[in-house]
């Protein structure tokens, strides 16, 4: 709770997942990632390895808001 995740990361080798927040980096086997389309649309989440390009196609397509 009140924890600005800025960074999701995903290790294949060891199957983890990183996430880089505010409070320091947290190391999780999994993680359910809820974030509003307008936050997915500006980037202000970084993911590595990037999304697959038909997903990020898919995030700039959407529409939002009114």
């Amino acid at each position: 709770f009140d924890t600005q995740v800025r960074k999701i990361s995903y290790d294949s080798k060891n199957g983890k997942i990183t996430l880089a927040t505010n409070l320091g980096d947290m190391t999780c086997d999994y993680a359910v990632v809820t974030v509003p389309l307008g936050c997915l649309k500006q980037k202000a989440l970084e993911f590595e390895p990037e999304l697959p390009a038909r997903k990020q196609l898919a995030i700039d397509r959407l529409g939002a808001g009114t």
